[in-house]
């Protein structure tokens, strides 16, 4: 139970930064056009 806890943070926090990340790139595109 507790490591499917810590997989389950540890996948949020993934998808997190990866939702940043595509974000980021998203209006650095949207700036240079």
């Amino acid at each position: 139970m507790r490591t499917d806890i810590f997989l389950k943070r540890e996948f949020s926090s993934m998808v997190c930064m990866l939702v940043s990340m595509i974000f980021c790139a998203w209006t650095q595109c949207q700036s240079m056009r």
